[in-house]
């Protein structure tokens, strides 16, 4: 969710991810945007 929301994702527990991994927030951003597909 971190990868994807950024800085939207407010929850305590991603504080504790931002600073151990640097740069994760943001990443996946593109996802957000991807069609859906059903999962086989």
């Amino acid at each position: 969710m971190l990868g994807i929301w950024d800085d939207h994702a407010v929850n305590p527990e991603y504080k504790a991810l931002r600073l151990k991994y640097r740069g994760l927030a943001g990443s996946q951003f593109g996802l957000k945007s991807q069609k859906w597909m059903p999962v086989d």
